[in-house]
């Protein structure tokens, strides 16, 4: 990949980066283009747009990196997770992703809505009058687990079980952790499985008009997914879906509450609330890198500008 800059003392796992990663960003944009993560391990950053927009668009030479989290060499064959077509590269993921999108049908989302205003309306209301509340605990997660539960018509999952879940997923990386990590996740693997296996079956003898019922019935050129393909983007759904949707949400008010001339106008402007979710997905948004692996060698140059 050409010459590349010192190794910066910087893990993108590390908490104190993840609590504030920008001004990491300013300095490797402007520094480090291109540069290795961490004091072990061949991990590098690519933090310049253009660069970024390259690699992430070849697709012969940077292969989808998720299996570093979801099937890293020391998890055992049973536990590794599918991440389906998050793993993906076209033509297949082309053709995996459009049986999945026809699982969001408009009607399927709107059919959601009702119980997604009264749901937050709930919520609201339990923390009207109190003198403080943490808006992650009680909102977004408890709001992002009532919209899953009603989506899977599973109400066996608590905030708490989720949340141990995918903290557990996000603290995979390539290098072997102890023991009592390797175990807790082994467990919540199985239950994990358990359930959504559970849930399918359930919804087979009984099917309803919503998301996993159409992604149960999704069909290209008379393919349709099955129960294995199914589970996977059950668990893609439920373990990103949980934390993305809390974390954006958070973020949002966060941000709101930091630039109350932002607040006004969408208080007096309903119509650009969609613009401004938009724009919080890519001014902060809740999944911070994308991992690709260079699947052979490349003559990759930079920098190729901001």
């Amino acid at each position: 990949m050409g010459e590349v800059a010192t190794r910066l003392n910087i893990d993108y796992r590390d908490e104190a980066f993840a609590r504030d990663p920008f001004s990491f960003y300013k300095i490797m944009r402007h520094d480090f283009p291109v540069c290795l993560l961490g004091e072990v391990g061949n991990h590098f950053a690519i933090t310049r747009y253009n660069d970024a927009k390259e690699i992430l668009g070849d697709h012969d030479v940077f292969l989808s990196g998720s299996d570093v989290i979801g099937r890293p060499a020391w998890v055992g064959e049973k536990f590794k997770r599918d991440l389906f077509i998050l793993t993906m590269e076209p033509p297949l993921h082309t053709k995996y992703r459009a049986l999945v999108n026809k699982a969001f049908m408009p009607k399927v989302l709107a059919a959601l809505e009702p119980f997604a205003h009264e749901s937050a309306g709930t919520l609201l209301e339990q923390m009207r009058g109190e003198d403080w509340s943490d808006f992650l605990d009680h909102f977004s997660l408890p709001y992002a687990v009532a919209i899953i539960s009603q989506i899977t018509g599973d109400q066996s999952q608590s905030v708490e079980q989720l949340r141990a879940w995918t903290r557990l997923v996000d603290q995979n990386s390539y290098t072997t952790p102890d023991q009592a990590h390797i175990s807790a996740l082994q467990d919540a693997t199985m239950r994990q499985y358990a359930i959504y296996d559970r849930i399918i079956a359930e919804r087979r003898a009984n099917p309803r008009p919503d998301l996993l019922n159409g992604l149960l019935e999704a069909e290209i050129g008379g393919e349709r997914l099955s129960d294995t393909d199914v589970r996977a983007a059950l668990d893609v759904f439920v373990s990103a879906g949980f934390q993305s949707s809390a974390l954006l949400l958070t973020n949002s008010v966060y941000m709101l509450a930091r630039r109350p001339d932002i607040f006004n106008v969408l208080k007096h402007d309903p119509s650009q609330i969609p613009n401004f979710i938009d724009e919080m997905l890519r001014f902060d948004s809740p999944a911070q890198t994308l991992l690709r692996v260079i699947r052979k060698s490349t003559a990759f140059t930079y920098p190729k500008g901001l």
